[in-house]
């Protein structure tokens, strides 16, 4: 059958499902793609309306690292200006404990008890210099099959178990805890120790990360561009049904046959869905155990003062990761985001707005004394808000990556699926892209074996 005959239906208009759009639209594909907001991006999210003099901020995925080879190929494809995150890590603090400690001066000045080799740690990314005798037990082969005894090992290990095995003090736990919860949510107890190795060795070889200039979704708008006629927004998919010939997918304003569906929704969205005939016991299994890590960010514009310096902060009250968003962008304006994850997100997201911003204003008094004098709007999003994402990113409990994921990225027939949560590097967008790439391979080239 000729390319230009075969028809893909791609649901599910986030990063990943523009790849797999783009991609086959090259190549002579019939692509049509439906997306049940009323914008393309999913996940990928910059907020502008909500602020004045041109400002914008990420509130979903921010940070490129220089790692990301599939997200820095579509980058330079479309000549995407970049700005580097370098200056807000060079100004790192932490507020730990009611003190302000910059960066140089921990772990020596760090109110946790340490011990002495903890306290010689260099603290830009402490915690994968922790685990960096470990992530050499894995090899590139054993995360392709993730059959291996380490693999297992680890996956069958919750991150607090793993490290107490290495020994830390309790101190040193905590201000781990301190440093990665903001952004993994959960807790020690319910991640598995795999997971975040793997987290570990996608960042280990970083020197940098960028955001893209203008707002991280104008890589999106630039995959579209040459879709536009094919992308159908405000159109949630109710049914899909598959015989050996054809499929056909229903949403509320029509019926939509295809030789190939790609899947690019988060997992709880699946379950929105009625499949003819149903899915595999263990995707079902999956899509029921794997949870998504409850992420709030809430957004202070403020007008700038010389005297008042926002940038990064990692603070242990509020539990949070507090950034400056227009560190790259010309304005006598800002925004600051309180970043918080997991039980802390939950208590913002069921705060009133009027709650919210005081009890926010009042947390951040001793690290930004002026803020309150200097605010001017603000905007929260929690992502168990959003009906269609229904949560930030999944995160794997332990025993689920050798469990879950071999199933979750598994092929039905024509159905194929994509998104961070079938990637080994989950949680970002470079692993929302290679999980397109690898859809990409099953369609096109149906007889190379899917790893």
């Amino acid at each position: 059958m000729n390319n230009k005959k075969k028809k893909v239906a791609i649901i599910g208009a986030g990063i990943s499902g523009l790849v797999c759009a783009y991609e086959l639209n090259k190549q002579g594909y019939e692509v049509e793609l439906f997306e049940a907001r009323d914008r393309i991006g999913g996940r990928i999210h910059t907020l502008r309306s909500c602020f004045d003099h041109n400002l914008y901020a990420e509130a979903g995925a921010m940070a490129i690292s220089d790692r990301d080879k599939y997200v820095h190929r579509y980058v330079e494809e479309f000549n995407l200006p970049l700005a580097s995150r370098l200056p807000l890590h060079q100004s790192l603090s932490f507020y730990l404990d009611q003190q302000i400690i910059p960066i140089d001066a921990m772990p020596q000045n760090c109110p946790y008890p340490l011990n002495p080799q903890e306290q010689s740690w260099e603290m830009y990314n402490f915690w994968i210099k922790v685990l960096r005798p470990l992530l050499a037990t894995i090899s590139p082969e054993d995360l392709k099959e993730l059959t291996s005894e380490k693999c297992i090992e680890y996956d069958k290990m919750s991150f607090r178990e793993l490290l107490h095995k290495l020994d830390l003090s309790p101190g040193a736990i905590k201000l781990m805890q301190t440093s990665l919860l903001h952004l993994i949510g959960g807790s020690f107890d319910e991640l598995s120790a795999l997971s975040i190795m793997i987290y570990a060795l996608k960042s280990t070889h970083s020197k940098q990360s960028f955001t893209i200039i203008g707002g991280n979704d104008q890589l999106c708008k630039h995959l579209a561009k040459p879709l536009q006629n094919h992308i159908h927004l405000n159109s949630p998919v109710t049914h899909i049904d598959q015989t050996s010939k054809q499929i056909v997918l229903t949403t509320a304003h029509q019926q939509y046959t295809a030789d190939h569906l790609i899947l690019s929704v988060p997992l709880p969205l699946l379950n929105q869905i009625t499949f003819t005939p149903t899915l595999s016991q263990e995707k079902q299994t999956a899509i029921a155990e794997i949870p998504y890590t409850t992420i709030s960010r809430h957004f202070i514009q403020y007008e700038k003062h010389p005297e008042e310096k926002i940038n990064m902060v990692i603070a242990d009250d509020p539990h949070a990761w507090l950034e400056d968003h227009t560190f790259h962008q010309q304005s006598t304006r800002g925004i600051l985001e309180v970043h918080t994850s997991g039980k802390s997100a939950k208590h913002y997201q069921q705060l009133s707005p009027e709650k919210r911003k005081k009890h926010t204003l009042s947390k951040l008094k001793p690290i930004y004394p002026k803020l309150e004098t200097l605010y001017e709007k603000e905007r929260f999003i929690c992502w168990d808000d959003e009906p269609y994402s229904r949560g930030a990113y999944c995160y794997y409990k332990p025993g689920q990556i050798t469990d879950h994921l071999p199933h979750i990225k598994k092929p039905e027939g024509k159905l194929h699926f994509c998104g961070e949560h079938t990637s080994l590097y989950f949680a970002s967008i470079n692993g929302a892209i290679e999980s397109a790439h690898r859809v990409l391979e099953e369609i096109t080239n149906p007889s190379k074996p899917i790893i």
